[in-house]
C-alpha cells in the first residue's frame, strides 16, 4: 500500500471518528422545525434579476460504520485537493459517492483573494442537469459563521439561468480554512466556453450579526462538457394512479434522478405528498430523496418534479417507482377558519383541530393543535398569507412548530389588529393519510 493511500485512509478515519462522537441534541427535531420557519435573510446582486434561491435542507445524521474504501477510489481522490473535506461533504449522498468512484469529478483549482480571504473552487461534479461545486475559504479564523451567496454568469458576464442552494458555514473552532458545497440546478445548456462564479460572502461572530465582506468575488472556471455529453437517460412513463396522479417522465443523470409528476386539475383532493417515494431496481436497491439540496422543483397546484439520488452508474435493468401512502385532503376542506377574539376554531377538516390558550401583546399568538391518530402523518401547515372576514389580506409575522408525544401545534404570530372574524388560512399540508397501500409502477 503506498504512502498516498495511507495518508488518505488516515484522513477518512479521522472523519469517522468525528462522526462517531457527534452529540445529537434531544431537541433536534424542534430546533430544525423552528429554524425552517424563521425568516431567511437573503441578499442578491442588484444589477440583474436572479433565479437563485436558498433552499432549506434537512440533513439526517447517521453514524458512519466504516470509511474504508477501495485503493482505486482513494488513489483517485488523492489527486483532488481538499480530499478529506470533499469526502465529508458527500458522506450522506449515495449518488455523489458513486459518481466519484466512477471518476466523474473534475478538478478546478480556480481561486481569488479579496482583502486577505481566499475563495477556491476545488472541484465539481457536473452533468447537464446539475452541478455540485466544492469550495474552500481560507484565512477566515476570525469568523464563526460564513454564508457565501453564489451566482453563475456566462464567460461574457451575462446571466446564466440556474437555481442554487447554499448554507451557513459554522467555524466554531476558529479554523483558518473551511469548506462547503453549492448545488446548482441548470435551466439551460452548460456553455462549453466556461462560466464565472460570482458571489458575495456574509460573515460574523453569530447569525444575528452577519455583514458582507467588502469585495465581491468573480472567478472564471471551465468544465469539460464532453465528459457528460449524451449521458441523460429519459423514460416516458405516462401512467396514472388513484386521484389521477400521472407519472410523466423519469430523467436519469449521474448526479440525480428527476421524476415529473402531474395532478389532474379535476381531482377532488389536494395532493400534499407521496410518502416514502423511491426508485427501486430489479435487485430491490433503492434511491430516495436527495439528502442535500433541492428535493422538489417546478411545484405548482397541478404537479412537481421530485429530485432523488442517482443510480446511473449501476446501470439497472429494471426500474420501478414505489411509494406507500398519499397525503391528501378534500379541496372543499382546505379553509381553516379561526375566531381570534373567542380563541376557537370555526371551521377545520376534522374535530382533531383545536386552539390552545396563548398570549396577546404587541402581536397575537395563535396555537392551533391537533391530536395524533393511527393515520397521523406529516404536519399542519398553512400558506404564508391569510384573510379576515372582509377579505383583507395579511401576512403572519412568523410561523413555528411544537411537537409532543400525543399532539403537535402550529404556532402563528400575527399583527395585533382589530380583525373582522373569522380569519381564514389556506391549508398547504395536513397530517393525515388518505391512501395507505403500497404502489409499484414499472418504468422499464
Amino acid at each position: 500500500m503506498n504512502k498516498d493511500f495511507d495518508k488518505e485512509e488516515a484522513a477518512l478515519y479521522d472523519i469517522k471518528d468525528k462522526y462517531d462522537h457527534l452529540s445529537i441534541p434531544e431537541d433536534l427535531d424542534q430546533s430544525i422545525r423552528n429554524g425552517m420557519n424563521k425568516a431567511t435573510k437573503s441578499r442578491r446582486i442588484n444589477r440583474r434579476m436572479r433565479l437563485t434561491f436558498i433552499s432549506a435542507c434537512i440533513l439526517i445524521l447517521s453514524f458512519v460504520t466504516t470509511v474504508r474504501v477501495s485503493p482505486a477510489f482513494a488513489n483517485y481522490m488523492s489527486t483532488i485537493p481538499g480530499l478529506a473535506k470533499i469526502v465529508e461533504l458527500i458522506q450522506f449522498d449515495q449518488s455523489l459517492q458513486v459518481a466519484v468512484e466512477n471518476e466523474f469529478i473534475q478538478h478546478i483549482g480556480a481561486s481569488e483573494e479579496q482583502n486577505g480571504v481566499t475563495f477556491t473552487i476545488d472541484a465539481v461534479i457536473v452533468d447537464e442537469s446539475k452541478m455540485v461545486m466544492f469550495y474552500t475559504l481560507e484565512n477566515v479564523k476570525d469568523y464563526h459563521y460564513l454564508h457565501p451567496l453564489p451566482d453563475l454568469l456566462t464567460s461574457e458576464g451575462k446571466e446564466y439561468l440556474a437555481s442554487s442552494g447554499s448554507n451557513n458555514l459554522k467555524n466554531k473552532q476558529n479554523e483558518n480554512s473551511i469548506s462547503g458545497r453549492f448545488d446548482f440546478y441548470f435551466h439551460e445548456a452548460v456553455p462549453t466556453e466556461g462560466l464565472i462564479l460570482q458571489l458575495i460572502v456574509e460573515a460574523g461572530g453569530d447569525l444575528s450579526n452577519m455583514s458582507e465582506l467588502p469585495h465581491e468575488y468573480s472567478i472564471p472556471f471551465q468544465v469539460n462538457t464532453a465528459l457528460f455529453e449524451n449521458m441523460k437517460e429519459l423514460y416516458e412513463i405516462n401512467k396514472t394512479e388513484g386521484q389521477k396522479i400521472t407519472f410523466k417522465t423519469l430523467e436519469v443523470y449521474p448526479t440525480q434522478l428527476k421524476l415529473q409528476v402531474t395532478y389532474d386539475k379535476n381531482n377532488t383532493m389536494k395532493i400534499f405528498e407521496l410518502e416514502d417515494l423511491r426508485i427501486v431496481d430489479e435487485n430491490g436497491d433503492e434511491v430516495t430523496s436527495i439528502s442535500h439540496g433541492v428535493i422538489g422543483s417546478n411545484i405548482t397546484e397541478y404537479g412537481e418534479s421530485f429530485h432523488l439520488e442517482s443510480n446511473y452508474f449501476k446501470k439497472p435493468k429494471e426500474l420501478y417507482i414505489q411509494f406507500t401512502a398519499i397525503r391528501a385532503l378534500d379541496k372543499n376542506l382546505l379553509d381553516l377558519q379561526v375566531d381570534v377574539e373567542n380563541r376557537k376554531i370555526v371551521k377545520a377538516p376534522d374535530d382533531r383541530i383545536y386552539m390552545e390558550p396563548t398570549y396577546k401583546n404587541e402581536m397575537e399568538q395563535l396555537a392551533i393543535s391537533f391530536d395524533k391518530d393511527d393515520l397521523y402523518s406529516g404536519e399542519l401547515r398553512v400558506d404564508w398569507e391569510f384573510i379576515d372576514g372582509d377579505g383583507k389580506k395579511y401576512k403572519p409575522l412568523s410561523n413555528g412548530y411544537r411537537m409532543g408525544e400525543t399532539k403537535e401545534s402550529l404556532v402563528i404570530e400575527i399583527p395585533n389588529e382589530n380583525y373582522n372574524n373569522p380569519l381564514v388560512f389556506t391549508i398547504s399540508d395536513y397530517p393525515t393519510r388518505k391512501y395507505t397501500k403500497d404502489i409499484r409502477i414499472k418504468v422499464k
